[in-house]
């Protein structure tokens, strides 16, 4: 009913078509839990009825939602009445026999056609069987390569990243993206081999702007032409291979709707796609203080400070799965925000085990974001939240509590 009165700004209609395929999917998933099957069944064709305002629009949504319907890895099978009883030389109307007069309701003979389309050998087998509960998986990226945060005493760049390398190595996770900083290289050149360390381990690189410019603090103009000083550095890292992948410093996507819908179509021009962030602890907080307590030697300092980063990174586990089971009744493939600190090298092997002791599969970027989620994200030409929290926001959804309490950073080592 969304065009019943009229015509609605296409934003509208996208919303529409997200909300329509969430709960298709939620569906699917709580039927998958209990062990029954989910058939999908296409949607048909309406044009010349009144009380939907039919229109390019609105078939424009109904052909989005076949196509998602028709797509292998959603429905366990599908039924396709939309080719049924449309009309062959007028696809988006149905076939004049199978029009009961309204142009929405299928005639007698239009049931009767639905009705032989369904292949009785679907309801044939044993549905009682439980289907597996999908593994929950996430997906590790980087910002700030080559550098992040201060050195501690004794600690060089390449010492971080090699640590960071090898803790990935070890743990099986895929190709690893890490967000560059062009400007970094140009204020310490030597830097380059934090780089070239990171490529040779088959590590990808993405654009982090040229200098970590906050958008929400700078005009648009300023904004994208930091993104495109940055590409020349990309491009001879990457030597050929695609990094086109981009993550906002801050995470910070402009403060006004002008700016974010600016930014979202540069981006959509130059063949970009977002990394979102759906898995953040705030791990770039430990770096600093930990620098500190290594130059007084600090170790019981240190300890806490080990205790609450695995304390901050479980809660997270269970603050995000939360939001995720609350908006979909599944988990989403997170994508988890990291820095090449000094302190994350240190902790990422127990960081990774904890993930482990949780379920995760570590997956690719590529592969996390191929989830309907991210779809905001990997076609910009499409508008909406692309965070767990603002969907909530925008479902009216209160989130969960966040039941750690702050560590007092500024007051360690002092």
């Amino acid at each position: 009913m969304l065009t019943r009165d009229g015509d609605v700004p296409q934003p509208e209609h996208d919303a529409l078509v997200r909300r329509v395929l969430v709960a298709y999917q939620q569906i699917i998933t709580k039927s998958h839990t209990h062990g029954i099957e989910a058939i999908g069944a296409t949607i048909l064709p309406f044009v010349g009825s009144q009380f939907y305002h039919p229109g390019p629009a609105s078939e424009a949504d109904r052909q989005a939602l076949n196509r998602w319907i028709r797509a292998p890895g959603h429905f366990d099978a599908v039924i396709d009445f939309d080719k049924v009883t449309r009309d062959p030389e007028h696809p988006d109307r149905l076939l004049p026999a199978f029009d009961s007069g309204d142009h929405l309701h299928p005639s007698p003979a239009g049931y009767a056609a639905m009705a032989d389309a369904i292949p009785l050998s679907l309801f044939a087998g044993d549905s009682s069987a439980a289907v597996a509960v999908a593994v929950p998986r996430i997906a590790f990226t980087f910002d700030d390569l080559p550098a992040h945060g201060p050195l501690p005493p004794g600690e060089t760049r390449i010492e971080i990243i090699s640590k960071i390398i090898a803790a990935l190595r070890e743990a099986g996770v895929p190709p690893t993206y890490g967000f560059v900083n062009g400007q970094l290289l140009q204020q310490r050149p030597a830097d380059a081999a934090v780089l070239k360390a990171w490529r040779a381990a088959g590590n990808p690189l993405g654009n982090h702007t040229w200098s970590h410019m906050n958008l929400d603090e700078r005009s648009l103009e300023d904004f994208e032409a930091d993104v495109t000083t940055n590409e020349q550095t990309l491009s001879d890292w990457m030597q050929g291979q695609d990094w086109h992948w981009f993550r906002f410093p801050f995470l910070a996507e402009g403060d006004t709707p002008e700016k974010r819908t600016g930014i979202r179509t540069f981006l959509f021009e130059h063949g970009y796609k977002i990394a979102g962030v759906t898995m953040s602890f705030g791990d770039y907080e430990w770096n600093e203080p930990y620098a500190r307590c290594q130059e007084k030697g600090d170790a019981k300092a240190i300890a806490l400070l080990e205790k609450s980063y695995l304390a901050a990174a479980d809660e997270d586990v269970t603050y995000r799965r939360a939001m995720s089971h609350a908006l979909f009744a599944r988990d989403i493939p997170y994508v988890l925000l990291m820095h090449v600190g000094a302190f994350d090298a240190r902790m990422l092997p127990r960081l990774l085990d904890l993930y482990r002791s949780r379920g995760f599969q570590f997956v690719s970027l590529e592969e996390a974001e191929s989830d309907h989620f991210y779809d905001e994200d990997t076609n910009l030409s499409l508008p909406g939240a692309d965070t767990l929290e603002e969907v909530m926001a925008e479902r009216h959804l209160a989130l969960p509590s966040h039941k750690l309490q702050p560590v007092k950073f500024d007051a360690l080592c002092r």
